[in-house]
């Protein structure tokens, strides 16, 4: 799983996004304009939130980003979203696949260069290597919950065929004669 930055990064790459950031979605368009970028970028995408109420979509970006940032310098907060985000967008959830992944990615990038009057060739490698990072300890999750349920299935398939073979599997047949009782040899009496 990818782990988040120690806490002892030097503050001026997260203060630089961190401050990106809040610049950004300061601006009453920005969160408007990234889900037009993403929501266009491929067909499936939009296909996902035809349901959903984009107000509250918009709240949850924000939030997600700010959590992102906190992952970035470290922060429980931050690792704990993120742990909860790779269970729900990942395969046993909203099924978001890597090419997904990118497509919201671009999109961050292309809104933020819109809306982020500082926005530089350096701001824009830090934000792609927070989103990675973001993105990989999620789906690392993912991958870890995953092989998790597996094991489980698995195991559970196991004790359950053992089982089974148990209730299944014909006795062994007696000996016609145990050996204790079988007769000495020899004349009968009678």
């Amino acid at each position: 799983m990818a782990k988040p930055p120690a806490p002892s990064e030097p503050s001026s790459a997260v203060d630089l996004i961190d401050a990106s950031f809040r610049r950004c979605t300061g601006k009453p368009t920005f969160l408007d304009r990234f889900y037009e970028r993403f929501l266009r970028s491929d067909p499936s995408i939009g296909k996902m939130f035809e349901r959903t109420d984009m107000g509250k979509q918009k709240d949850l970006l924000k939030h997600g980003l700010m959590m992102i940032v906190l992952f970035r310098r470290g922060s429980a907060a931050g690792v704990a979203t993120l742990n909860r985000l790779g269970r729900t967008h990942g395969s046993t959830g909203m099924k978001i696949t890597p090419d997904m992944y990118r497509h919201w990615t671009e999109a961050l990038i292309g809104t933020m260069r819109e809306h982020d009057p500082e926005w530089n060739p350096g701001l824009e490698r830090e934000w792609r290597a927070t989103a990675r990072d973001a993105i990989d300890h999620m789906r690392a999750v993912d991958s870890q919950a995953t092989t998790r349920a597996a094991t489980t299935a698995t195991s559970a398939t196991v004790a359950a065929g053992a089982s089974a073979a148990a209730v299944t599997r014909p006795a062994a047949p007696a000996p016609a004669t145990s050996p204790r009782l079988t007769p000495p040899a020899g004349p009968t009496r009678r």
